[in-house]
C-alpha cells in the first residue's frame, strides 16, 4: 500500500513540478540557461543602480535579525550605504567608499572614520552587493528553474543554484542559493541562501530598483560636515569582511576544531554567529546573545594577536581559571577576562558576572564546570506505582500549573522515569530560548540513538520535545524498561545537554505502542497540488495530517515511518 501511494506521489510531483516550471510565461519559453544568460548580460550592461535592500539573518536560531539599507553602486567599485534599520549602526550612519578609501559617518555625533581598502572586491559592500555576486554564480554554475512568482506586480523566474564553491562568493557560509529574477527588468528581486536546511541562512530582498541613472561620482566620496571630528579605527579593522558561520560546528569546520566553545552557558544566551578575520592575526570570535540585547564574545586569537581589540577601562585583579592564571577587567559597560595557552590568546567580554565569566571560561578549558552529572544504572530507578510518578513530576515540574502535570502523568502510557528540573520561565530563563536549547539537545542526540529505535530491534518509539519544556522519550510497551539501556539513552541526552549548558536536563519517559501509519496521495486534500494525508495511530488513537506535494523533497530523504516515529 504504502509502495503503490509514494509511486503516486512522485508521480504527482514530476507531474506538478513540470507545471511550476519556467516554461509557462507570459513572455516566451525560456530555459534556465537562458534566463540566467539574460540575467548576466544585462548585468553587465548596468552601469549603476540603487535601491533599498532588506537583509534578514537568524532564521535559522529563531531570531531574525533584519537589516534595511539605501544601497547605491557605480560600477566597478563606487559604493554607498545609508543605514535605515539596523541592530548595530544607528539610523542615517553613513559607509562610502571609492575602491581606494572606504568612510563611515555617525550624523548623531559629526564624527567619521576613514581607512584604506586593500582589495575592493572584498569588502563589506561587495557582500551586499547581491546583484554583482548573483551574476557571478550564474556564470560560473549550473542553475535550474523551480518556478516563477508575482512579487509587487513583476513576474519573476525562480533559479536554483548549488555552486561549487559558496566561500567563492559570500563570507556567509552557505551551500545552495535560490534567486527571483524581475522578468522585465532582468535585476535581482530577491535571493535566498541556504546551509544543509530549508531554512534561509540569509534572506535579501531589493525594493524600488532604478538602474542607469548617470550617478554622479560625488556619491563616492566623502566630505567632512563643519564641525565633524575624525575617530581612529582600531588596526585590526583594515579587514573589514570577516567569514561568518551559523553554528559553533559549522565554525569549527571552518575555522579549526580548538576554537573555544563553551559547554557552559549563563541562562538566556544562545549561539547567534561566529565571525573569522583572517590575515596575519587570524582571529576568530563566537557571539552569544541574550534576549535582552546583551550579547558575550568569545575571541580567538594566536598569541601574536589581540583578541580584545579595546582594552576594557577599569579595575582588574589576577584570577585561576582550572590553573590558567588569567585577567579579569571589571569595567563600566562589560567586563573582560583573558588568558592564554601555548599556542593562543583568549578572552571573553560581555556583562555577565564574574562567577558566570569563569564558569564559561573553565568550561572551554574542559574543566569542572558543574555539568550534569551522567547517571550509573543503579541510580536510574524505574517508577513502578502513580504516587512514585506523582512526586517525581512534581519535582521536576515545579513551576507549571497542576493543569500541566496532570497532563504529564494521563497523557500517554505509564511513566517509567521522570528526571531532572524544568526551569521557572517567569524568572530563569526564556521559553523560546530554552527550546531552541533542547531541539539542539535532540538534535545532536539522534546519531547516537539511532541504535535504540524499534526499527533497529531497540526499545525506542520515538523522542522529542514536549510542550511543557522537557524532552519525551516514548519505550515500546511490549519491552519491559532496562534500567542498563535506559542509562545509556539518558547519558546521551547528558551529553548533548552539556554542549547547551543545561546542568539538569528534564527527561519524561513513558511506555508507548507502535505507531501505524498509512500513507496516500490526493488532490482532494490540497486542490491544484496535491497532497500527502497519513493517519496515525498512536495510543489509542487516530490522527490525520496533510502535507503539500511541494514538500515531497523533504518526505523522500526519510523513512516515513520512522519520521512518524519521533514525532
Amino acid at each position: 500500500m504504502i509502495h503503490r501511494s509514494l509511486i503516486l506521489i512522485v508521480m504527482l510531483a514530476l507531474t506538478a513540478g513540470c507545471i511550476a516550471g519556467c516554461m509557462d510565461t507570459q513572455k516566451e519559453n525560456l530555459t534556465a540557461d537562458e534566463i540566467s544568460s539574460q540575467y548576466i548580460g544585462h548585468q553587465e550592461d548596468v552601469r549603476d543602480y540603487s535601491a533599498v535592500l532588506s537583509r534578514t539573518t537568524g532564521l535559522m536560531i529563531e531570531i531574525p535579525v533584519i537589516q534595511k539599507i539605501k544601497i547605491t553602486v557605480k560600477k566597478p567599485h563606487c559604493y554607498r550605504i545609508e543605514y535605515l534599520e539596523s541592530p548595530k549602526q544607528e539610523t542615517g550612519t553613513l559607509a562610502i567608499s571609492d575602491g581606494n578609501n572606504l568612510w563611515w559617518y555617525y550624523p548623531s555625533v559629526n564624527q567619521y572614520q576613514h581607512t584604506t581598502v586593500s582589495d575592493p572586491a572584498q569588502t563589506i559592500f561587495t557582500e551586499l552587493d547581491y546583484q554583482t555576486t548573483i551574476s557571478r554564480i550564474l556564470e560560473e554554475n549550473k542553475a535550474s528553474c523551480i518556478g516563477e512568482e508575482v512579487i509587487d506586480g513583476d513576474l519573476t523566474y525562480i533559479l536554483e543554484i548549488i555552486p561549487d564553491d559558496p566561500l567563492k562568493y559570500s563570507p556567509a557560509l552557505f551551500s545552495q542559493v535560490r534567486v527571483w529574477i524581475d522578468s522585465n527588468s532582468w535585476m535581482l528581486k530577491k535571493t535566498e541562501f541556504f546551509y544543509e536546511s530549508d531554512i534561509p541562512v540569509i534572506k535579501a530582498e531589493y525594493i524600488d530598483i532604478q538602474t542607469n541613472t548617470d550617478i554622479s561620482d560625488e556619491i563616492c566620496t566623502f566630505i567632512p560636515p563643519n564641525g565633524a571630528q575624525q575617530k581612529p579605527i582600531p588596526e585590526m579593522t583594515g579587514q573589514i569582511t570577516p567569514l561568518f558561520a551559523e553554528t559553533p560546528e559549522q565554525a569549527r569546520d571552518w575555522f579549526g576544531e580548538d576554537l573555544p566553545v563553551p559547554s557552559y552557558l549563563p541562562d538566556g544566551y544562545l549561539f547567534l554567529y561566529a565571525l573569522h578575520y583572517g590575515g596575519p592575526e587570524n582571529r576568530t570570535s563566537l557571539i552569544y546573545g541574550h534576549e535582552d540585547g546583551d550579547e558575550i564574545h568569545i575571541t580567538q586569537a594566536p598569541l601574536r594577536g589581540r583578541p580584545c581589540l579595546e582594552a576594557v577601562a577599569g579595575e582588574a585583579t589576577e584570577v585561576m581559571v582550572n590553573g590558567t592564571p588569567s585577567n579579569l577587567t571589571f569595567g563600566e559597560t562589560e567586563n573582560t577576562l583573558r588568558w592564554c595557552s601555548e599556542e593562543y590568546s583568549y578572552c571573553i567580554t560581555g556583562v555577565v558576572e564574574e562567577d558566570e565569566m569563569l564558569r564559561m571560561a573553565a568550561s572551554t578549558l574542559n574543566g569542572d564546570t558543574d555539568k550534569s552529572e551522567k547517571k550509573s544504572a543503579e541510580e536510574i530507578r524505574i517508577l513502578d506505582s502513580d504516587e512514585e510518578r506523582v512526586k517525581e513530576i512534581g519535582n521536576t515540574f515545579a513551576y507549571i500549573s497542576s493543569d500541566d502535570s496532570d497532563w504529564v502523568l494521563t497523557n500517554g502510557g505509564d511513566i517509567i522515569l521522570v528526571s531532572g528540573t524544568v526551569p521557572d520561565f517567569t524568572k530563569e530563563v526564556n521559553k523560546i530560548i530554552w527550546d531552541e536549547k533542547l531541539r539542539n539537545v535532540i538534535s545532536d542526540s539522534r546519531s547516537d540513538l539511532k541504535k535504540y529505535i524499534t526499527l533497529n530491534d531497540g526499545p525506542l518509539i520515538g523522542y522529542g520535545l514536549n510542550y511543557l519544556g522537557s524532552i519525551e522519550v516514548g519505550w515500546y510497551e511490549n519491552i519491559t524498561a532496562d534500567p542498563i539501556i535506559l542509562n545509556e539513552i539518558c547519558n546521551i541526552f547528558y551529553s548533548s545537554a552539556e554542549e547547551e549548558g543545561i546542568k539538569d536536563l528534564p527527561i519524561v519517559v513513558k511506555y508507548s505502542s507502535q505507531v501505524k501509519g498509512d500513507v496516500s496521495g490526493s488532490d482532494n486534500f490540497r486542490p491544484g497540488i496535491g497532497g500527502i494525508q497519513m493517519l496515525v495511530q498512536k495510543n489509542g488513537g487516530t490522527y490525520t495530517g496533510t502535507m503539500d506535494l511541494l514538500f515531497l523533497n523533504t518526505l523522500l530523504k526519510v523513512q516515513v515511518l520512522p519520521y512518524i516515529n519521533q514525532q
